[in-house]
């Protein structure tokens, strides 16, 4: 009965800032699937071995939670919910 972890490399501010800049860029108002999202972003990122899905899952509920990004749904499951830009009470 082991726990599975997941190694998320070490990153230094800067990289989490790009990071949540590049997610809020492949974001936009309409809803969008967190998968197309992740494959976006992984897309724009490159394959330099730094960034994981789980890293970009962790980034969105950070962004979730500072009221940037809206969901719907478990963003752990990416086919199955959306995120979209937030919304400001005027629109």
């Amino acid at each position: 009965m082991g726990t599975d972890y997941v190694a998320v490399p070490r990153m230094n501010l800067d990289a989490y800032t790009q990071l949540d800049e590049l997610i809020m860029s492949c974001a936009d108002a309409s809803w969008r699937k967190v998968a197309l999202i992740i494959m976006r972003v992984l897309k724009a990122h490159g394959e330099d071995g730094e960034t994981s899905i789980f890293l970009i899952i962790q980034r969105m509920r950070k962004l979730i939670a500072a009221q940037k990004l809206e969901a719907r749904g478990n963003i752990w499951s990416p086919r199955y919910s959306e995120v979209r830009l937030l919304q400001s009470k005027e629109d």
